[in-house]
């Protein structure tokens, strides 16, 4: 008995590499039809990124918003953490300020284009090369669907609030013109405030202190440069210096985040527009939004408040324009994304957990007797 278990197991030890392998080859041809399954509702999702901005031009510079677009700002705030209050003061006009909040959104699509790979070279990955793991190379690949996920996950947490008493709330505007301005400065100076001073200066500074050695004998607009890149894409500015973080490097933008993302949720409720139900889904977007302005830079962090501020502001205007075709293939892609998104997640991770690793490793660590 003992010597025909001995040989059975032997047979399966000795097929498990390939059966393995067989398991790692179906998961990539499934990944290279997820790719197109992900890919193209991506590009229709991108399209009607282009379109929101259209509409919120058109909306701002309608006849009807052409009297608020004229309307006069003495101050710019900017709210650091909520606690501190940085004033600014100036004689803008509204619609001064919001071509400027559009010169910021659209800089920020072109850097995300051609940031780390290229938009072209990554979408080539995945409708030609095939695989699906590639979207992340990109942020803009990436962006429909992390966004339409992160959208799911935060709505169900306010409806699951709600169910149990906890009131979410939400401003309220008297104008649509008001609102796609608000929401369009918040964008900005909310990751100006919660990201960009709390997570990313704090992190440049400790990998410009570790890698002080890497900018001895560059000229001083390559130490700009290089600086610039630290505070902006932290991680990017890692991969130029040819350094791995650390451990301490984890520890600080882990915690950093966290605590952004604990200030920025209860800022909501301290607001006076939110109430209590709106903590969780504003803390789970706050990592969200705080982990990949480490990952893939500031630029990122601005686009995916974009599209929970800008974005739907712009694409409602077309339902109210007597246009709602455009609202409904938003709010279709996103949902489809969104739960894309969520399996894509869950699915990947228990496959590279059980065939993605090399099986070799568990044979050697292993006697049959």
């Amino acid at each position: 008995m003992a010597g025909y278990i001995s040989k059975s197991m032997g047979i399966i030890m000795g097929r498990y590499p390939q059966m393995i392998e067989k398991s790692k080859n179906n998961w990539l041809n499934y990944s290279r039809l997820l790719a197109i399954f992900y890919g193209m509702p991506a590009l229709v999702a991108i399209g009607t990124y282009v379109m929101a901005f259209a509409l919120a031009l058109l909306t701002f510079f309608s006849p009807d918003g052409i009297h608020f677009a004229d309307k006069s700002y003495m101050t710019i705030k900017i709210n650091i953490l909520y606690f501190w209050t940085l004033g600014i003061a100036a004689d803008l006009k509204a619609w001064q300020i919001f071509l400027v909040l559009n010169l910021i959104f659209g800089f920020s699509f072109l850097s995300v284009f051609f940031s780390n790979e290229r938009f072209c070279d990554t979408m080539k990955g995945l409708f030609v090369e095939g695989g699906l793991e590639k979207f992340k190379r990109n942020f803009l690949v990436l962006m429909p669907g992390v966004s339409s996920a992160i959208l799911l996950v935060t709505t169900a947490l306010n409806t699951l609030g709600e169910r149990v008493g906890a009131e979410v709330g939400g401003p309220t505007f008297s104008d649509p013109f008001s609102e796609i301005l608000t929401l369009s400065y918040a964008a900005v100076s909310e990751e100006i405030g919660f990201r960009l001073v709390p997570i990313l200066i704090p992190t440049a500074t400790y990998l410009l202190l570790k890698t002080r050695d890497s900018m001895e004998g560059l000229s001083r607009g390559t130490k700009v440069f290089m600086t610039l890149t630290a505070v902006l894409k932290p991680e990017s500015y890692l991969r130029n210096v040819k350094t791995e973080p650390d451990r301490c490097f984890i520890i600080l933008k882990a915690s950093l985040i966290l605590i952004s993302a604990t200030m920025f949720s209860f800022a909501h409720v301290l607001s006076g527009s939110w109430g209590l139900g709106k903590i969780p889904s504003t803390f789970v977007a706050g990592v969200a939004v705080g982990f990949s302005s480490v990952r893939y830079g500031f630029d990122s962090a601005i686009l995916l408040h974009w599209f929970f501020n800008y974005y739907w502001a712009a694409i409602s205007s077309a339902k109210r324009a007597g246009v709602p075709l455009i609202n409904e293939v938003a709010y279709t892609v996103t949902a489809y994304l969104g739960i894309f998104m969520l399996l894509y997640f869950v699915f990947s991770s228990f496959a590279e957990d059980t065939t993605l690793k090399d099986p070799q490793k568990s044979v050697d660590n292993k006697t049959v007797r």
